[in-house]
């Protein structure tokens, strides 16, 4: 037993002493075992974090593409809407367009109505044009025939065709302010360069009666107490024309207060007869004279005489302000068929616009 034991007690010091040198071995085992292990535990951990941050990426990618996902989803579901706004937008500019072309061929056919209307208008002006060219080829006849019958007047009485003389005349018979009486002045002359009283200081408050072109009767001219003339008068209204006279037209400008701007107007046109003398010219505002209210009236008035009509006891009444021998308007009244005719005339640039 002894031996036994002892073998068992050196059995187990050799134990001890494989233990006490196998300790400090699995003791540097252990301590290598735990650094690996901590190495390794880092490693994991690293992945882990690396794994960990590409998640969260891939979380927040996914959550960004599910955002373009229904972004898109809603865009795409509205794109049919915004289709069918866009048809109806281009039926609308179709309707609209095929509205205008059915207006436009309307307008056409309208016209080629007004054309076709207006060339027999034209054609009918054509034939009154000729009436009226007809009738000045009698006017002229009349005009030498006058000239005739005053040289022999003139020869016959012994009267120089440049003489005035004053005396009682009968009232004509056309209207009956023309009294005759000593203040009655008739120019015994027919157009002509020497009818000096009318191109001079006309007398005052005094009667004037000229010899019309046109006809046998005479204008009738009244002045007022500045010898200015304050109603110009005519029996008939007609055709026919004659020479201007610029430089009287121009006197007057100068020697009855005209203004800058200002024409030589004839108070009864010279297109219809009127005296070309300085009696029958006031200063007129030029675009009163050529393009406003003047010339409109006096359009007028040819517009009816074109179209056979009657117009007489024409009569201009110029007003002055104070002693200013430039009107500041005129009352014109005439008579067509008849009816009574009434204009008033602003001497001013306003009134012709």
């Amino acid at each position: 037993m002894a031996g036994e034991v002892h073998v068992s007690i050196s059995g187990l010091e050799k134990l001890n002493v494989s233990l006490a040198q196998t300790l400090p071995m699995l003791d540097r085992l252990l301590s290598e075992n735990e650094t690996n292990a901590r190495r390794t535990l880092q490693k994991v951990e690293f992945v882990l974090d690396d794994y960990t941050a590409r998640t969260n990426t891939a979380y927040n990618e996914y959550q960004q593409a599910l955002s373009e996902l229904e972004y898109a989803k809603r865009y795409y579901e509205d794109v049919p809407e915004h289709y069918y706004r866009a048809v109806n937008l281009a039926d609308a500019e179709y309707s609209r367009l095929s509205g205008c072309c059915d207006r436009i061929k309307s307008i056409r056919e309208r016209f080629r109505q007004q054309s076709s209307g207006l060339c027999k208008k034209l054609a009918q002006e054509a034939e009154v044009y000729s009436a009226v060219l007809r009738k000045g080829t009698t006017f002229v006849e009349k005009y030498i025939d006058l000239l005739i019958r005053s040289r022999n007047a003139i020869n016959d009485t012994g009267i120089a065709a440049t003489s005035v003389r004053k005396d009682g005349l009968k009232k004509p018979s056309w209207n009956d302010i023309c009294v005759a009486g000593s203040n009655t002045y008739r120019v015994s002359a027919y157009q002509g360069d020497k009818r000096t009283l009318l191109n001079g200081e006309l007398p005052k408050n005094s009667t004037i009666l000229i010899p019309l072109e046109t006809s046998n009767a005479d204008f009738c001219v009244k002045t007022d107490a500045l010898g200015r003339v304050g109603e110009f008068k005519s029996p008939k209204v007609d055709y026919f024309g004659g020479d201007r006279s610029q430089y009287q037209q121009g006197k007057s400008v100068k020697v009855k207060d005209g203004l800058h701007g200002d024409d030589g107007g004839h108070l009864y046109p010279r297109q219809w007869g009127g005296p070309s003398e300085l009696v029958n010219l006031v200063p007129m505002n030029a675009h009163v004279n050529r393009y406003g209210a003047w010339r409109n009236m006096e359009q007028n008035i040819n517009e009816k005489l074109n179209y056979g009509n009657s117009v007489t006891d024409y009569a201009v009444k110029p007003l002055y302000e104070g002693s200013s021998r430039r009107p500041y308007g005129f009352e014109v009244s005439y008579v067509v068929n008849g009816e009574p005719h009434e204009v008033y005339i602003k001497n001013t640039v306003d009134n012709g616009a």
